[in-house]
């Protein structure tokens, strides 16, 4: 895939080096996440007919929806106690409000 890209797409570029657009940096990550689902191990207590229902749901999902299935997300701690609202039922939907989810991405050095 990434021979082909080099190819057609990215030619003008030294030989030496790969360029690669902002969409492909992080199909890896996506790649080893599928690998690491109940559909697609090969050793789990999962029946077959599990391992299908799982497979079918991860192609029919949308982009956003598999990417948030691969990709966890996390709430931040420190931002609870910003306001009052987190963990009340909003008013007007009467939803559970909730802190915004950041990615599980851990910077270099970061202090715990």
């Amino acid at each position: 895939m990434l021979h082909n890209y080099r190819t057609l797409c990215a030619n003008q570029t030294n030989p030496s080096q790969l360029v690669l657009p902002e969409t492909l940096t992080m199909l890896p990550l996506y790649i080893l996440s599928v690998i690491k689902t109940p559909g697609f191990k090969l050793l789990t207590a999962c029946s077959l007919d599990d391992k299908i229902h799982y497979i079918y749901k991860l192609t029919s999902m949308s982009m956003e929806t598999m990417a948030y299935a691969l990709y966890p997300r996390v709430y931040p701690v420190q931002t609870i106690g910003e306001t009052e609202a987190f963990g009340l039922p909003d008013p007007e939907t009467q939803l559970i409000v909730k802190p915004h989810t950041v990615a599980c991405k851990q910077t270099p050095k970061q202090a715990y």
